[in-house]
């Protein structure tokens, strides 16, 4: 996980918490240059090595290796 960009943002009291698979629209949620007001984890159950995005470090993230949604 890369916390990088995390530690320089401003930490918010709302954060959301998805459940996210290879199709997630995630990526969507974090564009543009509107300000975040939450924060974002994944709780990432794919087939990939890491959810699309986390290379940008703009949310947190876990997985469990694909075991099941």
């Amino acid at each position: 996980m890369n916390t990088t960009a995390l530690a320089q943002r401003v930490p918010s009291r709302n954060m959301i918490v998805v459940r996210s698979g290879d199709e997630s629209l995630h990526p969507f949620w974090l564009r543009g240059a509107a300000e975040r007001h939450w924060d974002l984890h994944v709780s990432y159950f794919g087939s990939r090595a890491a959810p699309e995005g986390a290379e940008a470090g703009v949310f947190t993230w876990s997985g469990d290796g694909g075991a099941s949604k």
